[in-house]
């Protein structure tokens, strides 16, 4: 499960809100990113701080990245 800091990868043609309504603007990723989840927003939905701005996303949309210690 994923929680607040951890860090996700987000493949190309995820969906990123600018709020919550889905109905708000939106953009496609047009290459693979990552973010940082900063909450669980509702049961199916991550709110992450990526590319400079924080968006809204599935959480289906994302893959947590595995942590590797050194």
């Amino acid at each position: 499960m994923v929680q607040e800091g951890d860090l996700v990868h987000i493949p190309q043609g995820a969906t990123l809100h600018a709020s919550r309504s889905t109905s708000a603007p939106f953009k496609k990723t047009e290459k693979p990113i990552t973010g940082v989840v900063i909450e669980r927003a509702g049961p199916t939905t991550l709110s992450i701080y990526a590319c400079g701005s924080m968006y809204y996303i599935s959480e289906r949309d994302t893959y947590l990245m595995e942590r590797k210690e050194c």
